[in-house]
């Protein structure tokens, strides 16, 4: 074990000043390149810093996209969106919705062994989530939009249908812990009957 100068006890007890390890590459030519791995950049890997384990969202140092924790809290792990501006978890959870035959513009759709949504009846979050995206094939191609509802009230969770499938993987919505999430069809102006179908919209869990 080696001893410490007095001079570089600083150094030592603030981690984001050391050097922990000194590559030096020759360039051929009589010259010399170095890379470091200190304590600032030690949590990197290729390009994408490992915050470690956390109950909250961490902050600093500032986040980049695809930077990645754990949530002791979620029990998840996640990444950074930089697109969203937000942590999200990994998992990805597709919640399903449609129905067999014609679904009237204000109605909902069905879900589990053709149970209709209502402000009551549908996926329960158990944390808080963000709708990111929503996909659907049908067998008309009548104006129509797919919204997803949180306790009976529609969200911006929309997706408009003019053809026989579609999809959107740009949606951003927030949703709280503990809300009744459904879809319906329902378009304000021009909406119409849908038919026969398959959808599915795609949530991932947040703090």
């Amino acid at each position: 074990m080696s001893d410490i100068r007095i001079s570089d006890l600083a150094a030592a007890t603030n981690m984001a000043n050391i050097d922990l390890l000194v590559i030096s590459q020759d360039n051929g030519d009589t010259t010399y390149t170095s890379k470091k791995i200190t304590g600032a950049n030690f949590d990197m890997v290729k390009g994408i810093r490992y915050y470690g384990l956390s109950a909250t969202d961490p902050t600093t140092p500032t986040p980049a996209d695809g930077d990645q924790y754990y949530n002791i809290i979620l029990d998840k792990k996640m990444y950074y969106d930089v697109g969203r501006a937000k942590w999200l978890s990994f998992e990805q959870l597709p919640i399903f919705f449609g129905r067999n035959g014609l679904v009237t513009n204000g109605s909902y759709y069905r879900s589990t062994d053709g149970l209709a949504f209502s402000s009551t009846s549908g996926f329960y979050t158990p944390w808080a989530a963000t709708i990111v995206g929503m996909t659907y094939t049908r067998d008309d191609t009548d104006q129509a939009t797919f919204v997803v509802t949180a306790g009976g009230v529609d969200t911006t969770a929309t997706l408009s249908s003019a053809a026989v499938s579609g999809a959107t993987t740009s949606l951003n919505v927030n949703i709280n812990t503990n809300v009744v999430l459904g879809v319906r069809n329902y378009q304000a102006v021009g909406g119409n009957t849908t038919n026969n179908v398959n959808g599915v919209f795609f949530v991932r869990w947040r703090i």
